[in-house]
Formats: C-alpha cells, sequence, structure tokens
C-alpha cells in the first residue's frame, strides 16, 4: 500500500525528484526487512511491491478514486479516513 502513493503521483505527474516518497519506501522496506532476513530477498520484494502498485493505480476504478481523493486534498488539505469514506473511495 505505501508504494501505491508514489506511483500514482508518478501516472499523473510524472516523475517526482522531491524525495517525498523516501518515508513510503522506508515503510516498505522495514516492513519487509521484518518479515525477511536476506537483503537480497527484501529487494526483489520491493520490486515486486513497485509492479503490484503499478498495476493498481492503472486500474479504471482506482485511477477515478485517485481522482476523487486528490480533489478533496486540493480543497481540504488533509483528509481523514472518514473524510475518505465519505468520498465512496472505501466501498
Amino acid at each position: 500500500m505505501c508504494l501505491s502513493g508514489p506511483e500514482a503521483e508518478t501516472l499523473f505527474c510524472g516523475p517526482i525528484r522531491d524525495c517525498g516518497c523516501d518515508e513510503d519506501y522506508a515503510i516498505a522496506s522495514s516492513y519487509l526487512s521484518r518479515q525477511f532476513s536476506s537483503p537480497l530477498r527484501i529487494a526483489a520484494e520491493l520490486r515486486a511491491g513497485y509492479r503490484r502498485a503499478a498495476r493498481l493505480v492503472r486500474t479504471a476504478q482506482a485511477r477515478d478514486r485517485i481522482c476523487l481523493i486528490a480533489d478533496a486534498l486540493l480543497r481540504k488539505g488533509t483528509l481523514s479516513g472518514e473524510d475518505i469514506y465519505a468520498l465512496g473511495c472505501m466501498r
């Protein structure tokens, strides 16, 4: 899930080079390092996660929901889980 945000940004805005996604990658890496001890396995799982996230954000349903959330973020600045549910994005 952490990797979907950076993938969505890339899809809608092009490559982002401001390192804003570093925290997302750190969370994913930390999670995987608790699951696997081999650095090679962790790297392989990260690559697989990137691919899955890229496929996910390119589905029609995800693209529509990403646009709804992005519009709401532009209006409000931040969103709670309740706000996202109210948008109908969590069905």
